[in-house]
């Protein structure tokens, strides 16, 4: 999935930027969302709300938690590798 915005809504809704409508486990509200601050080049992603529950490499987080290259994220029955287009290196 690439998202172009500040931010993507992960859930099963079909019109969210990152939608895994065949994970049933995955919630239609929005299950995390994940973002990008341009000013510092960071990726973060959080639940989408304190009854969602998502994980980063294994380990279910509580807040917003930053995401660094080959993050695995787990939604779901869902896992997602991170590889962002962005960095100290190069940003569009």
């Amino acid at each position: 999935f690439v998202f172009q915005e500040d931010k993507a809504i992960v859930g099963r809704q079909k019109n969210y930027e990152i939608s895994l409508f065949r994970d049933v486990s995955v919630s239609r509200d929005p299950h995390a969302v994940i973002h990008y601050y341009a000013d510092s080049v960071r990726y973060t992603v959080s639940c989408g709300d304190e009854q969602k529950r998502v994980m980063v490499n294994g380990q279910f987080i509580t807040g917003e938690t930053d995401l660094k290259l080959y993050d695995v994220i787990g939604i779901g029955q869902t896992r997602l590798l991170f590889i962002p287009v962005c960095s100290d290196k190069f940003a569009w």
